[in-house]
């Protein structure tokens, strides 16, 4: 049985994919980002969702906007 994809708004694969494409380790994430090792960990694995203030804390560390980290994969953000 294969599970389901990422539900609407999870942002957990995206944190992932441009974490990984930026070369960073999840310590460094953390430490750029102020948010700890084990929450960024949670929310790659869609385990747990961000509030606001950490998507941001962590869309900036990424350099990218939350938009960015909304996008579903079709060039359309999730509304």
């Amino acid at each position: 049985m294969t599970s389901p994809g990422p539900e609407p708004g999870d942002i957990g694969p995206n944190v992932r994919r441009r974490r990984l494409a930026a070369g960073l380790t999840l310590d460094q994430l953390a430490e750029a980002s102020g948010v700890s090792t084990t929450m960024l960990s949670e929310v790659e694995r869609s385990v747990k969702n961000p509030t606001v203030k950490l998507a941001y804390q962590i869309a900036r560390a990424l350099r990218c906007s939350l938009t960015d980290l909304l996008d579903d994969g079709d060039g359309q953000p999730v509304h």
